[in-house]
């Protein structure tokens, strides 16, 4: 709810407002083209228009962006320092954040106020902003990492740092509510003033363009205009300009303002509505009229003002018609009715733009320069005001088109935002009308400055005296400067007055560098010797000095002395009573002391020299006034009355030590002034006598006048009674001396004594009788004093200068004889404060009535900010830096430009060359770096070329060249398929030494050009016309004539054409690789052409040991050739769509590997794949052939493949991995290092094909799943799905049987939700049009899970298989798919099973698959019985980790043992590493062993496993001999059994352990010769008990352990010195376990035992044993 102003009591005609009123004091603020506000007052009435193309942040080439904007000044630079910012965090703030603390400060100068004066107060900060640009460039670039992300661009911050840096403790908020922000901001802070939340507030709005997308998103919302015009209110009105504005406001209380602009009558913002479009609310501008009406009347009623009383509004006027139109219908409903005066529309929006969030405050301050001036600055483009509206064409309303006078009254601001904010602001003048006669002073005005830099307070001088005097502006800097401002370095004063002609003059000016050091200050009271008629003259024009002589003369009166005569008199004499010199001088020191005591100008210390010690006196309130005067009266009055010898005393150019040995007795010492100056008394006669003699000797010595008195010696000794008695009469309550007051009448010695202590009668009386000792007190003044001598005269100047350091600063008040004492004052003053001494210059002036009236100047410009270090500002500019470039090369030998391309023809095809292809490349880069295509140098390196592209006589090729300006990568695509990649670079490293080889060949060049290309059409090249560019070579092909006619192609492929003939092959090759190629132009130009057969050409070289070529400026280092297959044109490759089963034996290369690239092709629903190839160097496979050689082999299918050396993966993976679709590698289930790097680079669901070089390598299925394998040979091809993502989700079945169907299938994925999988059953063949559903609704990236299972009849399918393919075909029992493979004989398939896990620790894909015949070496063995033990349980339940399996076995198969019988009927019973739950293996004959006549296939299956791991302990691992002591833990499994049946069979004493009673019994029963006390128990620590007590605790040689945690501990323990444990559980457990430092100690051996072990041909050798 809003809030309700209070009621106006401000009567009709008066300038006083009700105290409480809330007002607007200060302004300050940047704007397109202003720094500042007199900068904008000059645009607005000089109808400048700040707005320009030329200053916009950006060049933006983009039909809805326009490239004009208004734009603030000065945006990057900000005064750090002075708000104490430190270095990072100011370059992670907003600009915005910077310049509103400069507008703050600014605002508050503009209202007269001192930022000490308000730190500490309930000052309340409200920010209005909107977007800001600044701050993702902060949060989210990767290089900044400062930490101050939050605290500089949070916009909370905004107005939390401006609180912590006034220390302001009001509210502070920062409000973004669009386009009203800072009007909302208004609102809040008018609000908490009334609540009384705050003493004042400060109110800011900002706004600013860095970024032309936000520009770009505000064309959809509103209308930008194109041409840089925002027509408010015109009939041709067509958008408005986007602007930068940084604005603030000062608001208080009347009662505490210095100065009003306006007062706030009220504010009221609310969200009313936003129209509706066709499709979706229509954001902008646009309103209804009624309600935005009915809105602007609720806000009238409720500030109790008549609409009609409204004499001006700031209209919001966004220059779009109906936006424009509605906003004036609402003025026109809201407050024309019974109105007599037209009510004037204006809109600043059209002369600097539309300012966004500080738009409000904006228009504010053109309406209080409206208040300010007195005429309301007019609309600029409105060249044809609207005259749709009927209050327009009736003249209740009027466009301001030219400046208008104003009267002050009540105007209104109307603000809206996009949003749907209507927001409306009312203000009233202050119509304080100026008067300075009211301020006129008989002095002339001083004013004091501060500012950052001394070049600023110059400026601000020199603005006052260029002008007349406003009385009431120095006033409102006074107050500002009154105190110290931290960081103001500049200081400076000037006194002003007027000439005769009414001119502004300067009497005296200073500016300069100050430092903030605090320096002591010092007041220094003469005595006697500074008096001097008519001293008090002009001193009397100071109203402070004159009240004090008053006083002083109150005093006198009674007394017959009139004081204001003695100190104006010109008569010269009038010093000769020597009472007026006393009181004449006591009088200037106390009016002098009023005014620096007035000022606020407090001393450190005080000193006094002789009578001056009075003036000490009144200084550190010991006497008031009239103690000081009678004083000095008194010690005049005994001067008279006492009757003296006639004395005299004179100055003496020596310091007391120099002279008191030269003195005659007679003579004392009166005054010790300095370590040079002393002043001597005595008898007059002897004086004289004496002042003779020391002239006479060069020494200075002057009588001065002293009445003929010889004061502070023993002849005036008789005064001592008298003026004691009188002093006692007036100080009755003498008062303690402060510390501050160092006396010089009293030794230092005896300072703490009761006579010190006091400003007494004695005191006062001791300082007439003893000398002076001012030199020795003097000694305390500190090097870096200011010390201020107060008397009628500087009479201590010369011996303070040359007595005390040279860092002292001496500042007299006054001077004799000057015409104006009064201007020495002020001048004093000035000093004082470039000394670091603030004082309150305004108490010497007329008081002046705040708030000051209006018209005052404003202050805000005067403000000067250290601007001499860049800050960051994130730039359009900066963020769209060049990083890369594409362009399209668009071919037809048509055109003339290519004509000459026909004659490049290869097999009877014209090709479109390699050459061109990088000169297309070069042309790039030139576009790049601005420069002309091939006139500069450049490099290649690195360069892989793939197909050269076929030209074709009626279709146009079209070449894409993409090229990465930062690292120079290149890639260049005809449609799909990749042409070249590479590097390019327009800067040559090492490239000079190539072009100083030299070379030396004997041989004459014999082959002509026609021989040349004779020898090269039998290898099937056809080259005409240029492309016949060898013009003769030798016949070693190493130096050749290159035709050179200004064709870098033609050139280019000459040279290529050169190596081409030095090839071996006997048909078509083609470059493929190029290690760098140089194109130097300056070399190239600079290189001899040679003229042979009317021919200009180039030699050519080749130096075959350096695998370099160089011809003119081109070097090509290190090029590779490849043979294109042969292709026999006479007959067309037939192929044929078959079923292809996923596990397939016997197949060749070319078949699997196409079937691959399909398989992948129909997942990844893509008709080019990007394939690379990862080649070890040491194995290079010919499958990588195979891949080269693949182009347009298959039916609908590109391939662009590339490969490189697996082992400088990591390298290239920023740019050689990014956008693959498939890789092929060797070895992926064996190379453990690939694996990894694969882990680190490979995107997850990657397809990989692998060439295993052994078929028996097991697939990894923790890390992928194997699609498919194809047998070659004693290989085997893997197609696998990279660490697969597992999504479990949802699944919908689906059962298409005819196209009928299909419409049913439609309707259930569009309803299908995201995420979802749908399977679709189909007969085999497939319904038509099913597949082609499929892969269409495959490219919706929500819903693409979509399956289609295809089962051929007969076949019956129980459960569904696992979801890796998109096409999955069940024929013959077996898993396929439907690809192209060439015409040939049936593919032969054998069907065999074996028991595998689709995903391991997943029991539901344990299941029997097909298996491909093994071809590896071995004896082939059916399988009747296999074994699954302990470790296939672990594998299959996800229980055993990865490490603990055979790196030679699969992963996902299962059993090791197994019984059988071989293909010669032969029972035998083996072991595998893995894989033995299969229909049919081949064993390793070591690996095979007989089974007894006696046992069973399945008594035999149980056998090899066990004995074979028994006999790895005892044998391999150590020598097991008879008569050791065997501990063999879990006795009754196959192992322990095995372990056991050996030892005892060895004559080996044996210990075991068993679980229980009935385990027990089994063994004594199977082993009859183990003793029963030997076999304890496994579950707990007893069997230690059992084998120490039995060993007599010499324990066991031989420990096989399968236990875990502390009984492993107990089991180590009984381990006998050195003996040896063997732990066959912990690589299978992977525990974490700690052998101790006591088994070492006990010289205890332990080793663990893994049966995956076996599996290697040393330990295979070691075990050839039988059974």
């Amino acid at each position: 709810m809003a809030l309700t102003p209070v009621q106006h009591i401000k009567k009709e005609g008066s300038s006083v407002l009700d105290g409480e009123r809330i007002v607007i004091s200060g302004m300050s603020g940047l704007f397109p083209g202003a720094r500042h506000i007199k900068d904008l007052e000059e645009i607005l009435y000089d109808k400048k228009n700040p707005v320009s193309p030329e200053v916009c942040r950006w060049n933006f080439k983009h039909p809805d962006v326009p490239n004009t904007t208004g734009i603030v000044p000065g945006l990057s630079y900000f005064d750090a320092q002075f708000f104490k910012v430190h270095y990072r965090l100011g370059q992670s703030m907003d600009p915005m954040s910077r310049k509103i603390l400069e507008m703050t400060y600014q605002a508050i100068y503009d209202a007269g106020i001192n930022p000490q004066q308000i730190s500490g107060k309930k000052v309340g900060v409200y920010i209005g902003s909107c977007i800001s640009e600044s701050e993702k460039a902060v949060f989210y670039n990767a290089g900044t990492k400062t930490g101050f992300g939050i605290a500089g661009c949070n916009k909370s911050m905004f107005a939390n740092r401006i609180s912590y840096w006034l220390n302001a403790k009001g509210p502070s908020m920062s409000i973004d509510l669009a386009c009203c922000s800072s009007l909302v901001a208004l609102e809040q802070a008018f609000q908490a003033l009334a609540r009384g939340e705050c003493e004042a507030a400060i109110v800011g709005g900002s706004n600013i363009l860095l970024h032309p997308q936000s520009s770009f998103h505000y064309s959809r919302i509103i209308k930008l205009s194109s041409d840089g015009k925002t027509k408010s209110f015109d009939e041709n009105a067509d958008g408005c300009v986007r602007s930068e504005a940084i604005n603030v406001l000062y608001l208080q209380k009347a009662k505490d303002a210095k100065r009003i602009y306006a007062e706030v009558i009220h504010v009221k913002n609310e969200f009313s509505h936003v129209l509706d479009g066709e499709t979706a609310p229509q954001f902008g501008f646009n309103r209804d009229p009624r309600l935005l009406a009915d809105f602007i009347k609720t806000m009238y009623d409720e500030a109790k003002v008549p609409p009609h009383f409204v004499e001006y509004i700031e209209a919001f006027g966004s220059a779009t018609p109906e936006s424009d139109r509605s906003e004036l219908e609402a003025l026109e409903q809201a407050l024309c009715k019974n109105r007599q005066n037209p009510l004037l529309v204006g809109s600043i929006m059209s002369n600097i733009g539309y300012g966004e969030a500080a738009s409000g405050i904006s228009g504010i301050v053109k309406v209080l320069l409206g208040y300010q001036r007195g005429e309301i600055a007019a609309n600029l483009h409105c060249e044809n005001p609207r005259r749709d509206i009927m209050a327009l064409r009736n003249g209740k309303m009027e466009i301001v088109t030219e400046h208008k006078p104003f009267k002050r009254s009540y105007a209104a601001v109307n603000g809206r935002s996009v949003t749907g904010v209507n927001a409306h602001v009312l203000l009233k003048g202050y119509s304080k009308s100026k008067d300075l006669a009211h301020y006129k002073s008989s002095i002339p005005q001083l004013v004091t400055i501060s500012a950052r830099q001394d070049t600023s307070v110059q400026k601000i001088l020199n603005d006052l005296k260029s002008r007349s005097i406003d009385e009431e502006e120095l006033a409102l800097l006074r107050n500002i400067h009154q105190l110290s401002i931290s960081g103001h370095l500049g200081r400076g004063y000037s006194i002003l007055s007027k000439n005769e002609n009414g001119e502004t003059i300067t009497l005296a000016e200073t500016a300069n560098y100050s430092d903030e050091g605090k320096r002591p200050l010092w007041f220094v009271y003469s005595g006697m010797g500074s008096q001097w008629a008519g001293m008090g003259v002009t001193l009397m024009r100071i109203p402070i000095f004159a009240a004090a002589i008053e006083r002083c003369n109150k005093v006198l009166e009674p007394k017959g002395v009139d004081i204001i005569r003695i100190i104006t008199s010109e008569d010269k004499t009038i010093f000769d009573n020597i009472l007026n010199s006393f009181l004449g001088i006591a009088a200037i020191q106390i009016g002098l002391t009023d005014i620096l005591t007035a000022l606020g100008l407090v001393p450190d210390n005080i000193i006094g020299h002789s009578v001056g010690e009075l003036g000490c006196a009144y200084a550190d309130g010991c006497f008031t006034a009239e103690e000081m005067i009678l004083s000095a009266y008194s010690r005049g009055l005994v001067s008279i009355q006492t009757p003296f010898i006639r004395g005299s005393m004179a100055a003496v150019g020596l310091g007391y030590e120099q002279v008191k040995e030269l003195l005659p007795p007679e003579i004392e010492v009166a005054c010790h002034n300095g370590p040079e100056s002393s002043t001597i008394s005595g008898p007059a006669e002897i004086m004289k006598t004496f002042v003779a003699e020391l002239t006479a000797k060069g020494v200075f010595a002057k009588e001065v006048p002293c009445s003929n008195i010889a004061y502070h010696s023993r002849y005036i000794a008789e005064a001592g009674p008298g003026l004691l008695k009188y002093l006692n009469e007036v100080i009755k309550n003498p008062k303690p001396r402060s510390e501050k007051w160092l006396s010089t009448s009293v030794p230092e010695a005896k300072w703490n004594e009761p006579l010190a202590k006091y400003s007494s009668a004695e005191y006062h009386t001791n300082n007439l009788l003893n000398p002076v000792l001012f030199e020795e007190t003097a000694r305390r003044v500190t090097g870096n004093a200011v010390l201020v001598e107060i008397a009628p005269h500087g009479l201590l100047q010369a011996i303070l200068k040359r007595s005390l350091p040279e860092s002292c600063k001496h500042i007299p008040l006054t001077r004799r004889e000057h015409p104006d004492n009064a201007f020495m004052v002020l001048d004093a003053i000035g000093k004082l404060y470039m000394e670091g001494f603030h004082s309150k210059v305004e108490l010497l002036y007329p008081k002046v009535d705040f708030p000051v009236s209006m018209g005052t100047p404003m202050l805000s410009h005067y403000v000067e900010w250290a601007h001499h270090e860049k800050w960051t500002v994130p730039l359009y500019s900066i963020s769209r830096t060049k990083t890369a470039a594409t362009t399209k090369t668009v071919v037809s030998i048509h055109d003339d430009e290519h004509s000459y391309l026909r004659g490049h023809v290869i097999r009877e095809k014209n090709l479109y060359p390699f050459s061109a292809v990088l000169m297309a490349v070069w042309d790039t880069l030139a576009m790049t770096l601005c420069v002309k295509p091939r006139r500069h140098t450049v490099e290649f390196r690195h360069v892989y070329l793939y197909a050269q592209p076929p030209i074709h006589d009626q279709r146009r090729l079209e070449l894409s060249v993409t090229l990465q300006r930062g690292s120079g990568r290149f890639e260049v695509m005809d449609n799909n398929r990749k042409v070249a990649r590479g590097l390019i670079f327009h800067e040559l490293k090492e490239t000079k030494t190539a072009f100083n080889l030299s070379f030396e060949s004997k041989e004459k060049l014999e082959f002509k050009c026609e021989d040349v290309y004779k020898m090269l059409q039998e290898r099937d090249y056809q080259y005409k016309d240029e492309f016949r560019s060898i013009h003769k070579v030798n016949p070693t092909f190493t130096e050749a004539q290159i035709t050179w006619n200004n064709n870098w192609v033609t050139f280019l492929d000459g040279i290529l054409q050169l190596h081409i003939l030095r090839g071996t092959y006997d048909s078509v090759c083609q470059p493929y690789q190029l290690r760098r190629l140089t194109i130097d132009i300056k070399e190239h130009f600079n290189n001899k052409l040679l003229t042979t057969d009317n021919k200009s050409v180039m030699l050519a070289n080749i130096f075959v040991n350096d695998l370099t070529t160089r011809c003119g400026g081109v070097v090509i280092e290190d090029i590779q050739l490849r043979k294109l297959p042969v292709h026999d044109e006479g007959t067309a490759a037939l192929r044929i769509l078959r079923f292809i089963p996923r596990f397939l034996s016997h197949t060749d290369i070319c078949t699997a590997i196409e079937v691959y690239l399909q398989i992948v092709s129909e997942n990844i629903n893509k008709d080019a794949i990007t394939a690379v190839g990862l080649f070890n160097s040491q194995t290079y496979s010919n499958v990588f052939e195979v891949m080269r050689d693949i182009y347009d082999d298959i039916p609908g299918l590109i391939v662009n493949y590339e490969d490189a050396p697996g082992e400088k993966i990591l390298e290239m993976r920023d740019y050689f991995l990014t956008n693959v679709d498939l890789v092929l590698v060797q070895n992926l289930a064996a190379d453990e290092n690939l694996r990894q790097m694969l882990y680190h680079v490979l995107p997850r669901d990657m397809f990989i094909i692998t060439i295993e070089q052994s078929a028996a390598n097991a697939p990894l299925l923790t890390l992928y799943n194997v699609l498919s394998t194809h047998n070659v040979n004693n290989s085997k091809i893997d197609l696998v799905k990279w660490r697969p993502v597992d999504t479990t989700s949802a699944t919908t079945v689906v059962t298409v049987r005819s196209e009928l169907e299909l419409s049913d299938l439609a309707s259930t994925w569009t309803k299908l939700p995201q995420k979802h999988k749908l399977v679709v059953m189909s007969p085999y063949p497939t319904v038509p049009g099913l597949k082609d559903f499929v892969k269409d609704k495959r490219k919706d990236s929500d819903r693409n899970q979509i399956y289609l299972i295809m089962t051929s009849e007969k076949e019956t399918l129980d459960h569904l298989p696992r979801l890796e393919l998109t096409y999955s075909v069940l024929k013959h029992s077996m898993w396929g798919g439907e690809y192209y493979v060439k015409w040939r004989e049936n593919v032969s398939t054998v069907r065999g099973i074996t028991l595998r896990s689709g995903a391991i620790g997943n029991l539901d894909t344990l299941r029997w698959f097909e298996q491909a015949e093994s071809t590896e070496s071995g004896i082939p063995v059916t399988v009747h019985y296999t074994a699954i033990n302990n470790l296939d349980v672990k594998k299959a339940t996800g229980i055993s980790p990865l490490d603990s399996q055979n790196k030679s076995s699969d992963a996902s198969s299962y059993g090791m043992d197994f019984s059988g019988v071989t293909d010669c009927g032969e029972r035998v019973m083996g072991i595998l590493p893995s894989g033995a739950a299969s229909s049919r293996v081949k064993a390793r004959p070591e690996m095979l062993w007989p089974v007894p006549v006696h046992w069973s296939l399945e008594d035999a299956v149980t056998v090899p496993s066990a004995y074979l791991h028994a006999f790895y302990c005892y044998i391999k691992k150590l020598e097991l001999l008879p008569r050791y002591t065997i501990l063999v833990h879990g006795g009754t499994g196959a192992l322990g059994q095995a372990a056991i049946a050996i030892a005892l069979n060895n004559g080996c004493e044996v210990f075991t352990t068993v679980s229980d009673t009935r385990k027990k019994s089994f063994l004594m029963k199977l082993f009859p010769e183990l003793q029963e006390d030997h076999i304890g128990n496994s579950r707990d620590h007893s069997f230690g008990d059992m084998v120490r007590t039995i060993t007599k605790g010499k324990g066991c040689q031989i420990v096989i352990c399968c236990l875990q945690g502390e009984l492993k501990n107990v089991s180590l323990q009984v381990s006998s010195s050195y003996g040896f444990t063997l732990d066959t559980a912990q690589i299978s457990t992977q525990e974490e376990y700690n052998f101790g430092m006591k088994n070492l100690m006990c010289d205890r051996s332990y080793a663990t035992v893994d049966l995956c072990s076996l599996f290697t041909t040393d330990t295979l050798k070691d075990l050839k044993v039988s059974f």
